[in-house]
């Protein structure tokens, strides 16, 4: 099923449009985006896989913006030069980058509310290009500045898509065991209903929940939940 075809069903929009949406990447992207945009179909650097994919995500949050924007900035540290130039970037940067989006100049029929964000945390996604007289650099951050348990949580999500994107439901368990034992370690609340919750709203839409009934099959094998458990998600 296309992306342009889940829309209608998936998506819906917003009744009130905030003048100002944040949008986090690597500051090694900068120079491409303060010329040509936000640019959909780019090459995406946590997929084997290319498919076409015309959305950008954006947020009312500028602390979730920074977030994605180590995450994006980490994962580029994985690549090669040769990936990186098939990125479209030219030089490696260490920092993570936030833009703030002037949302007056987006078409209005193209902005929706994002179906994953289950938990409500002001995330959307525009479908086309976002010019780049609608941007605007707001900030960079390092994952140097960023606390432990924050770390904690980056390096778990680049695993966890990776398992995702390869569909490799014993090496997403391995990650979320490491996790746990992590969290506890730093004694730090860990909802795993929750972040449960939010992978089986990905998996909807990525693989119509296949790819989740192995997740939790794995999950019950190894009884780190119970069956009964599996009804609460």
């Amino acid at each position: 099923t296309s992306i342009k075809n889940m829309v209608k069903s998936t998506y819906v929009q917003p009744k009130n449009i905030p003048p100002e949406l944040f949008h986090g990447t690597s500051l090694s992207r900068w120079r491409l985006i303060n010329g040509h945009g936000l640019l959909t179909n780019r090459h995406k650097i946590y997929r084997d896989i290319q498919d076409e994919d015309n959305r950008i995500y954006l947020t009312i949050d500028s602390d979730n913006a920074a977030y994605y924007g180590l995450k994006t900035t980490e994962m580029e540290k994985r690549l090669s030069e040769k990936e990186l130039k098939e990125t479209g970037i030219s030089k490696r940067k260490n920092d993570a980058l936030i833009i703030s989006i002037d949302t007056s100049g987006l078409k209005k029929e193209s902005l929706y509310f994002d179906p994953e964000d289950v938990h409500h945390k002001g995330w959307y996604v525009y479908f086309g290009n976002i010019p780049p007289n609608l941007i605007k650099k707001l900030g960079v951050t390092n994952i140097q500045h960023a606390p432990e348990s924050e770390k904690i949580r980056l390096f778990s999500d680049i695993e966890f898509g990776e398992a995702l994107e390869n569909k490799n439901e014993k090496k997403f368990v391995d990650v979320l065991e490491i996790h746990i034992i992590k969290s506890k370690e730093l004694g730090l609340e860990f909802n795993l209903l929750e972040q449960l919750t939010a992978i089986k709203n990905h998996d909807k839409i990525a693989t119509k929940g296949k790819f989740f009934s192995k997740i939790e099959n794995e999950l019950i094998k190894r009884e780190i939940l119970q069956k009964s458990q599996i009804k609460n998600i």
